[in-house]
């Protein structure tokens, strides 16, 4: 049996990208965190999301909650579609995402490649954001 080796993908800004999308997420944030926002950006100066958010006391699973409500406006990618199909022939392909697993799930499909992705890991698998 062939081993294949593994390409690893971050997935926002990395297998796509949608400053439509990313503005919405922000936009939600800050609808969410009120009158704490300018605790919000002052902690984003040094810190991710997910971490400025739980120094704030909002855990990761309320912000999946909040983050699952935006609308994603992302379509399928042709050539996107086609590079993954051709990579995929010698690689595994593996995306590693901060993002919740119906966020992943979603955008993966949306974007048309779902069948090509051989596994995928979400923000709820682990304690910690990705660096």
């Amino acid at each position: 049996m062939k081993i294949m080796k593994k390409i690893i993908f971050d997935l926002d800004d990395t297998l796509y990208c949608s400053e439509e999308l990313r503005l919405n997420r922000d936009r939600t944030i800050l609808h969410f965190l009120g009158h704490r926002i300018n605790e919000y950006i002052l902690l984003k100066r040094t810190r991710g999301t997910i971490e400025s958010l739980r120094k704030m006391g909002i855990n990761k699973k309320e912000f999946f909650e909040i983050m699952n409500e935006v609308p994603m406006n992302i379509e399928e990618d042709e050539k996107l579609i086609n590079m993954l199909k051709e990579i995929g022939k010698k690689y595994e392909l593996i995306v590693l995402s901060n993002s919740s697993e119906y966020c992943v799930r979603e955008t993966l499909r949306k974007l048309g490649i779902s069948h090509l992705i051989n596994n995928y890991y979400h923000g709820e698998y682990f304690e910690n954001e990705k660096p």
